[in-house]
Formats: C-alpha cells, sequence, structure tokens
C-alpha cells in the first residue's frame, strides 16, 4: 500500500516535474540565461554601430557651407548642435 500512495502523492508529483519538482526551475532558468545573453547581444551590437567622429562630421558641414548648401546662420546652429 505504501507503494501505491507514493506513485498517487509526493513521489510521483514533486520529484518528476509536478509543482514541486525541479524541472521548472531549471527551465526557468536556462531561460532567464538565453534571454540575457541576446539582451547583451543586442546592446553590443548597437554600440558598435558606427557615427561620425566629430571632426569628420564637422568637416561635411564646413564644405555644405562652403557649397552654398545652408546658410550661415544654420552652419552655426548646426555646429552648436555637433559639439
Amino acid at each position: 500500500m505504501r507503494f501505491g500512495n507514493c506513485m498517487n502523492g509526493y513521489f510521483w508529483n514533486g520529484m518528476h516535474g509536478g509543482y514541486g519538482g525541479m524541472g521548472h526551475g531549471m527551465l526557468f532558468f536556462a531561460l532567464t540565461l538565453i534571454i540575457l545573453a541576446l539582451l547583451f547581444a543586442v546592446l553590443v551590437n548597437n554600440k558598435k554601430k558606427k557615427s561620425l567622429p566629430l571632426s569628420e562630421a564637422e568637416e561635411i558641414l564646413r564644405t555644405r557651407f562652403v557649397n552654398g548648401e545652408i546658410t550661415k546662420e544654420e552652419y552655426q546652429k548646426m555646429k552648436k548642435v555637433i559639439r
């Protein structure tokens, strides 16, 4: 009789994936690690995106001003924004 109670009680439900088992905890832990790894990869990838160095951006702005594409006021405003 004890064996039957164990099969229907704690032993069967608790140790083989029931609500009290460790299976769900391990799955949750693994999924959490995967999500954190993906989040880290996305954040690192976004930082690697190149933006123009300050001097290169100023050179482009200066070229646009010299070519007459922008006015002196626009040049000065954009230069302040760049810096």
